[in-house]
């Protein structure tokens, strides 16, 4: 993406940063944080990243909701010049239809062809319908569990995709207290987490090369000296020992995303 649709965007958001924090504040049936600094790291990665990964037709992305998640959907749409329609299971809604707003305003002023939306909620009759009259072959599903599990079941096509999803591994009862404050942490922030029973550092690198499994992995260990063979040997996702993940987090996982 050129330098000057990213610095474009930035200044888009920072102009409208006030307003874009009122309208999550507004969002009663959400806790999310929204950080402008993190929308800012957010678009400054796709600087000069432009590989174009889609065919050119319509795709529907269903997420959790997560607005960084519309944020980085939009612009890979917009490099791609594809048409999204992203479903975000009626969370955060206030701010991800603002977020709708801002770029729709800007792709039709910089002559871009493709065509976005968000909905906040599709049924199974509308679905169906929807992937009748596009064509589609199968959907995407970000960061949703429950979800994916829901179109499985109905025999949908879907492709699993963990971008701001967290694998957290413990040794011991001893970490129950840090594994509940991550876990409400996480759910505010609509952060997909997943804990294990670390059993021992094999089993942590054999379950991370598993299908779907998440580029962010986070060990609570004694062991410090295993879990950093772990580290060097996923030299393709973030791996936090003992570590806080969440200051930076999103970036880290939207730069895995994009390697």
């Amino acid at each position: 993406m050129q330098k000057t649709v990213i610095e474009d965007l930035k200044k888009i958001f920072d102009e409208k940063k006030d307003n874009l924090i009122q309208l999550n504040k507004n969002d009663a049936a959400s806790n999310f944080d929204y950080d402008p600094a993190k929308v800012s790291a957010i678009i400054e990665a796709f600087m000069y990243y432009n590989k174009e990964n889609l065919a050119k037709k319509d795709y529907l992305f269903f997420t959790n909701g997560n607005p960084y998640t519309t944020i980085l959907i939009y612009l890979y749409s917009m490099i791609n010049e594809v048409n999204i329609t992203i479903e975000i299971s009626q969370q955060s809604t206030s701010l991800n239809h603002e977020i709708e707003s801002l770029l729709n305003d800007f792709m039709k002023k910089n002559w871009y062809k493709n065509t976005n939306e968000i909905i906040d909620y599709m049924n199974v009759k509308d679905l169906n319908q929807f992937i009748k009259d596009k064509g589609l072959n199968y959907v995407y599903v970000f960061d949703n569990k429950e979800k994916y599990a829901e179109l499985d079941k109905m025999g949908v096509k879907v492709i699993m995709q963990p971008l701001f999803t967290l694998d957290l591994y413990t040794e011991s009862e001893d970490y129950k207290f840090l594994e509940n404050l991550l876990e409400n942490y996480c759910e505010m922030n609509l952060i997909n987490l997943t804990v294990y029973e670390s059993k021992s550092a094999q089993y942590i690198y054999k379950n991370a090369l598993n299908k779907g499994s998440s580029n962010g992995i986070l060990i609570l260990t004694d062991k410090f000296g295993d879990a950093e063979k772990v580290k060097n040997n996923l030299n393709d996702k973030k791996v936090y020992i003992n570590f806080n993940p969440f200051d930076n987090f999103e970036i880290d996982m939207v730069k895995c995303f994009l390697e």
